[in-house]
């Protein structure tokens, strides 16, 4: 595990709001957009030595503000943006420059041409702000979800530019939207609210089938019946709380959890399994507010004899943003492999992986973009395509099967339907606060750090109680394996 601070002028030293990377034959097509309304197209080579070189490719002219998101589509052929205006444009590449698109005499010339296929507009008439907060494409490419300011969530064809539904939102009873997260086979999609809950909602109606918001959990006092918020309210800095499924779509990975007098007590992520959505399957505690969650979206083959977590005959690896780390799981251990932090002066605002796993990108209020590596199966050994094919068809089938996902959902409608936690498990939370729990090392990034074997990090979590220097990297990997 590398990690390298690309330190080029990304946006003229504002900020990066959003980042975005594409896999081409040679090289990696990465999106990044701006508060000055700009969306820039970069050429990233990798060499052998996990050493990245950038060039600029194009210029975008989006926006008279902010473009706070940008995605490329899983077919590869448009990318999205969201502004601060509600305006979702998509983009396909033209063999010619478009007059305008480049208005910037400080840049070179655009040596890839992008024209504007759609333009929607996510209206509200009994909203004043329209902002775009979150996209996402489904699995297919045939569906583009945003989460708006507008209190809606709307459901768009981007190959038609028309508008397929528009889920309002009780402003009363949830509060803004803050992230949208799309199941890849199954027809609901995942809405984090601002006032602590998660929606979940069908895409073929628009209905709302769930909402969880709280839990009974395993309290300090046994003998206590009450139950729990999961989530961070309102006060949580972060708008953006962007949860993940799994590319199988039996996993999801929700962030800004917040536990009181429980056994964990804290921030924390939770999973949450696909046929039941009323209860986190385990919780992940975590020293800060997590917002961001993203899997890589590789298949990898299992490295244990039998997972800790979940029984699949597979394995994914994803990441828990905070504003300033990031820790990295898997499905099949109940504890994080890896840990970075100390890469940017600023929050960090977007990460994505890369297709082929081999890097994860990161965006940040301080105007850079920082680049986490990983060396070849140093994540796990990829399944091969006909693997990938038929265990893509067999959780297809499984949560197609789901289709009474209200019911699954335990009623959580009605406030007063409250399902215990029976399931749930707390992963790698310290039964104290002693030091002897802090096993993170203070190193560098050229620093070599060898670390103890799974069993010392089991019932752990790398403190972060101290905060380091700024820009000083700290990679750690609690495989065993040596850290670059």
């Amino acid at each position: 595990m590398k990690a390298q601070i690309l330190e080029i002028v990304w946006h003229s030293f504002n900020a990066v709001l959003s980042v975005d990377v594409q896999k081409c034959e040679s090289y990696y097509r990465v999106l990044t957009s701006s508060s000055e309304g700009e969306v820039r197209v970069w050429k990233l080579e990798v060499d052998n030595s996990s050493k990245a070189d950038v060039e600029f490719l194009c210029n975008l002219k989006v926006s008279d503000g902010s473009v706070n998101i940008i995605r490329f589509s899983p077919l590869g052929d448009l990318f999205a943006s969201g502004d601060y205006k509600g305006c979702i444009m998509t983009w396909n590449q033209y063999d010619k420059d478009i007059a305008g698109m480049s208005e910037n005499d400080d840049l070179p010339p655009n040596q890839e041409h992008w024209r504007m296929s759609k333009s929607m507009f996510c209206r509200n008439s009994s909203a004043l702000i329209s902002e775009i907060v979150d996209l996402e494409w489904r699995e297919d490419g045939a569906l583009l979800i945003a989460a708006t300011m507008a209190r809606s969530v709307f459901i768009w064809n981007p190959r038609t530019g028309h508008l397929l539904k528009q889920c309002f939102i009780e402003e009363g009873k949830f509060g803004l939207p803050c992230g949208v997260a799309v199941s890849p086979f199954a027809d609901y999609f995942i809405t984090m609210v601002q006032w602590k809950a998660v929606l979940l909602t069908r895409i073929s109606n628009g209905k709302l089938l769930a909402r969880i918001n709280s839990s009974l959990m395993p309290c300090i006092n046994s003998e206590s019946t009450e139950p729990q918020d999961l989530f961070l309210g309102s006060h949580f800095q972060s708008l953006k709380r962007k949860p993940a499924f799994s590319p199988d779509g039996r996993l999801l990975i929700v962030p800004a959890g917040f536990l009181r007098n429980t056994v964990c007590d804290g921030f924390t992520s939770y999973i949450f399994a696909s046929n039941n959505f009323s209860t986190p399957s385990y919780v992940l505690p975590i020293k800060s507010e997590s917002f961001l969650v993203v899997f890589c979206p590789v298949w990898f083959t299992l490295k244990c004899e039998k997972s800790l977590l979940f029984d699949l005959p597979y394995r994914f690896v994803f990441a828990v943003f905070c504003k300033e780390e990031v820790y990295f799981y898997d499905t099949e251990r109940n504890y994080p492999f890896g840990f970075a932090r100390g890469l940017h002066y600023g929050n960090i605002t977007d990460a994505n992986w890369s297709q082929d796993g081999r890097f994860l990108i990161i965006s940040s209020w301080d105007g850079y973009c920082s680049i986490i590596f990983f060396e070849e199966n140093e994540l796990g050994t990829p399944l091969n395509e006909d693997e990938i094919k038929a265990f893509k068809e067999e959780a297809q089938r499984e949560l197609l099967k789901v289709t009474a996902v209200e019911e699954a959902a335990g009623g959580r409608n009605d406030d007063e339907s409250i399902k215990e936690m029976t399931t749930m498990e707390i992963l790698n939370f310290p039964e104290n606060q002693d030091s002897s729990y802090n096993l993170v090392k203070k190193t560098t990034a050229s620093e070599k750090t060898s670390t103890s074997n799974d069993k010392e990090f089991e019932k752990t979590i790398p403190s972060t109680n101290t905060k380091p220097e700024k820009r000083r990297i700290e990679l750690i990997d609690l495989t065993g394996t040596d850290v670059i």
